[in-house]
């Protein structure tokens, strides 16, 4: 029989933490596949109406699922050429 210490509990706790962490984090804007409204929001610095303005129009493709929209990192990057 094993006893485990605070020390050992300690550890447990920290690597489900940053498992935890790694499976609810927002996606990365260092190299994502896809965005959503608020990370657009952000990577533009501009007002979400101006997005729904850019994707009404047809400059930002979109894909709708559930009730969620999402925007390829490659559009975007298209915006900026």
């Amino acid at each position: 029989m094993e006893l485990l210490t605070k020390d050992d509990l300690s550890k447990i706790k920290i690597e489900i933490i940053q498992e935890v962490k790694k499976i609810i984090s927002p996606v990365s804007l260092e190299n994502p596949e896809f965005l959503r409204t608020s990370q657009v929001k952000e990577l533009l610095g501009c007002s979400e109406s101006k997005i729904e303005t850019l994707r009404k129009n047809g400059t930002l493709p979109f894909q709708k699922v559930g009730g969620s929209i999402y925007y390829k990192y490659s559009d975007i990057k298209k915006l900026f050429n």
